[in-house]
């Protein structure tokens, strides 16, 4: 890798993050060549559902009621991507807010008995690799994403553009978006299911100001800028 980023003339990072461990590792000769360009959404195909009854009917599906708050988290490799935070955090919430799942990962039996041990296995949907990811998107509440180590995670950009608050962690460089108590919440590493707790509490606290500030910084992120960075570098 550093051989590569040597003879590079320039580097393209996806985040602040990934620029700043390219020094740390390789030294600042390298940083310098880097040009920071966040990754872009499609804000055609991930926005908010255009109808209250759009939304209603995976709900319905989950039989969750009007006033119970969806939590999403969306990724493959749980571990990774910090369920177990998330799974921690849940049990320690009140009942009415529950957890969908979506990704693909071989151990999902182990996280599904470790739901069992938390007492919250009614309160988790584990529903795999899906193609109709948009759908949960335009359902839920809130994004859940407290991941170990992500350079910039394309499911908490997607989750903005559909109106989702995002609570991530400083260790994804999307983290750089969001700013407490607006748009989501950053935590650090290691997570504290509690502070997590807290915050998913804050977020669900003031959900339609959240939404708004969500939606406004997927705007200033779309594909198109995305590209038009790229063209001019």
């Amino acid at each position: 890798e550093k051989r590569c980023l040597e003879v590079s003339k320039i580097i393209i990072t996806n985040s602040q993050m990934v620029k700043e461990d390219f020094e740390r590792f390789y030294g600042e000769k390298i940083s310098q060549k880097c040009r920071v360009i966040y990754n872009g959404v499609n804000l055609e195909i991930f926005k908010p559902p255009s109808s209250e009854q759009e939304k209603k009917k995976l709900r319905n599906e989950l039989n969750l009621r009007k006033d119970e708050i969806m939590l999403l988290f969306v990724g493959s490799g749980y571990l990774r991507k910090g369920l177990i935070f998330v799974l921690k955090a849940l049990a320690l919430l009140p009942k009415e807010f529950f957890l969908v799942v979506v990704g693909k990962e071989k151990r999902s039996s182990w996280f599904q008995r470790l739901t069992a041990k938390l007492g919250i296995k009614e309160r988790v949907f584990f529903k795999g690799g899906r193609k109709d990811v948009l759908s949960f998107y335009q359902t839920a509440d809130i994004f859940v994403l407290p991941t170990v180590y992500d350079p910039f995670s394309n499911a908490c950009l997607e989750a903005l553009a559909c109106g989702l608050p995002v609570i991530t962690t400083s260790a994804n460089g999307a983290g750089e978006l969001i700013k407490n108590g607006e748009n989501g919440f950053v935590v650090d590493l290691p997570v504290d299911p509690e502070e997590l707790a807290c915050n998913i509490e804050q977020a669900s606290k003031k959900l339609p100001k959240m939404r708004v500030s969500a939606l406004n910084t997927a705007k200033e992120f779309s594909i198109e800028k995305a590209i038009f960075k790229l063209k001019e570098v």
